[in-house]
């Protein structure tokens, strides 16, 4: 019943063995669903600054890589993930 929400500095990486995960998934990286041939459903949204690498292959109609929304993970979302500037930085003048 809760929400797995992952927040991450670099790449995310799923683990080839990995058919199913559900959440949302923001880096400053890249999102690599990793080299299987195994199908991967993402239930969920994911965000990568620098791209997402869909490296997942399948033979036949079945696709390698299947992403489901679903806007009520981020309506149901915290509060306090939803504030802006959440981390300050003093500048030296």
């Amino acid at each position: 019943q809760g929400l797995l929400v992952v927040i991450a500095k670099g790449d995310i990486t799923v683990n080839p063995g990995v058919d199913n995960i559900q959440g949302l998934f923001l880096t400053d990286g890249t999102f690599k669903t990793g080299s299987s041939d195994t199908p991967l459903v993402i239930d969920g949204s994911v965000a990568a600054l620098t791209g997402v690498a869909l490296q997942r292959t399948t033979s036949g109609s079945t696709p390698a890589e299947l992403f489901i929304y679903h806007p009520e993970y981020l309506t149901n979302l915290p509060s306090a993930l939803l504030r802006r500037n959440q981390f300050k930085e003093e500048l030296v003048p």
